[in-house]
């Protein structure tokens, strides 16, 4: 997984340097779960044999894939308002996505966490 960044880290939420091995079934089709730390863009998957020598070896290119953490999204509380101290909140949120990509996220996670910074790289 080639993240937008043009790193590759372990998908297991570890975000260390490497890429990791996974096994098909007899049809060559498998599972993978990889963590996204908020490097919005385009990511790149792409299946070699095992053990892969890693980018820059000659080994064959099985499979690929792309898939889009959406770019920007936009959250809006009470219409605009940047503070409120009523229970009864309304909240708006608008995604903007990359021209190329008319899907629509299927999960959001939100945190109550004033360090939001931390997810904007």
């Amino acid at each position: 997984m080639t993240r937008p960044n043009g790193s590759i880290v372990k998908g297991d939420g570890s975000f260390d340097a490497g890429w990791d091995t996974v096994t098909t079934d007899e049809q060559g089709g498998f599972t993978y779960y990889y963590q996204l730390n908020g490097v919005l863009g385009e990511y790149v998957i792409e299946v070699y044999p095992s053990p892969w020598e890693g980018p820059e070896s000659d080994d064959e290119l099985l499979a690929t894939a792309v898939f889009s953490d959406h770019t920007s999204m936009t959250l809006r509380i009470n219409n605009g308002a940047s503070t409120t101290g009523s229970l009864d909140v309304t909240l708006r949120i608008t995604w903007l996505t990359p021209w190329w990509d008319d899907s629509d996220p299927t999960q959001v996670r939100f945190a109550n966490d004033l360090t939001t910074q931390q997810y904007l790289q």
